[in-house]
């Protein structure tokens, strides 16, 4: 995908089939129950139908979706290991040269795509914050964090957890599951969800 444009504008919803008061009802709904939105597009057929934000989010300002990324990006990387771009075992600092420190963190290094995709990276927060305009440069150039969930702590059972993880558009944390001990990040133990 070069730099054509994957979405037009289309001339109103109704031109794609989209009712404007189906669009009004939903936009009364989100306001009447007072759900928190950042913004909406709705598509069809590759055009935009109708697309709007909530102050103070516009459709320039990076927006977190949270877990729904993960259907997309595995979508992506299982379509390009299809086509063998990738695997899941690939180191990602490989794909991103450009974001690397001088000296890179050796867990970072060690990051894989089936790490990413497993939320069990070395960091046990987000690497970035609203402020920061690249989350990809920050999950390279930041430390795994401090703290308990960022120490080299692992927990062997029948499979191995890591207690928090964090990867350029995801995070998410596991609970210790019972009966299960603690590993020192020097052992065998291996990233794994």
């Amino acid at each position: 995908m070069g730099s054509e444009k994957v979405f037009t504008t289309a001339s109103s919803p109704e031109s794609e089939g989209i009712p404007s008061r189906a669009i009004l009802n939903f936009l009364q709904r989100i306001d009447s129950e007072r759900i928190c939105m950042h913004g909406f597009l709705l598509a069809r057929h590759n055009r935009i139908a109708a697309e709007g934000y909530w102050a103070p989010w516009t459709a320039e300002r990076t927006h977190r979706i949270y877990s729904v990324s993960k259907s997309f990006v595995a979508l992506a990387v299982g379509m390009m290991i299809d086509e063998g771009r990738l695997t899941l075992d690939d180191r990602v600092a490989e794909y991103f040269p450009d974001k690397l420190p001088e000296e890179l963190h050796p867990w970072l290094a060690a990051s894989t795509v089936r790490d990413l995709l497993t939320m069990s990276t070395p960091h046990s927060t987000t690497s970035y914050t609203r402020d920061d305009p690249d989350w990809v440069w920050t999950f390279f150039n930041r430390s795994p964090s401090n703290g308990l969930l960022a120490s080299p702590f692992w927990i062997t059972c029948d499979r191995d957890f890591w207690t928090g993880s964090d990867s350029p558009l995801t995070h998410g944390a596991s609970a210790r599951p019972r009966g299960c001990r603690g590993a020192d990040r020097g052992s065998s133990v291996r990233f794994a969800i």
